[in-house]
């Protein structure tokens, strides 16, 4: 085993599962990658050019979770 993936959606829970698999990878020296998917609701009278204003948003929420 080289890598181990990690799906997170930052809830208690899951965040105690990553904290295992730091530790699982730092004694077995593997690479983790985190797998997080997030559905934004969109109303359909937003505008099309926001709609990468919103995903960057909470691309940028997930990973300040994620350094917690």
């Amino acid at each position: 085993m080289k890598s181990i993936l990690v799906p997170s959606d930052f809830s208690e829970s899951a965040n105690a599962a990553l904290r295992y698999a730091f530790r699982l990878a730092e004694n077995m020296d593997l690479k983790i990658y985190v797998f997080n998917w997030t559905e934004i609701l969109i109303a359909t009278s937003t505008p099309p050019h926001m709609y990468k204003d919103l995903y960057e948003d909470k691309k940028s929420e997930s990973l300040r979770i994620l350094k917690e």
